[in-house]
């Protein structure tokens, strides 16, 4: 069960975690999210340094939000997960994808949510 494992290491450990998978699994305290199923393009190699990198670059853009309680930890991750989600659709639309193809589709993503 994911969101019994993604609960128990977030107990354990005192941290936000994620477990990154077809329904990936967000839990934070008592906090869970599991999202829908993700691309399957997703289960490329080197996509999860990709989401690890979305999570990285939006939680040191927000952090001031986050630390001064404005925004939580757990929104931000989950919209980044939402991204690369988004990002791997795009990018899967005329050919099989690598992790760059996510990581270059990002941008598109954000200019289009933008609009």
């Amino acid at each position: 069960d994911p969101i019994a494992a993604a609960l128990l290491i977030a107990e354990f450990t005192g941290q936000l975690t994620v477990l990154k998978g077809n329904r990936t699994v967000i839990a934070q305290g008592t906090k869970t999210y599991q999202f829908d199923p993700a691309p399957a393009v997703l289960a490329t190699a080197g996509s999860g340094d990709v989401l690890a990198g979305i999570i990285g670059a939006l939680l040191a853009a927000n952090s001031e939000i986050i630390l001064s309680g404005d925004a939580e930890l757990f929104d931000v991750v989950k919209a980044a997960i939402n991204l690369q989600a988004k990002a791997a659709a795009l990018a899967s639309k005329d050919s099989t994808v690598v992790a760059l193809d996510i990581a270059e589709a990002i941008g598109k993503v954000v200019a289009a949510d933008a609009q």
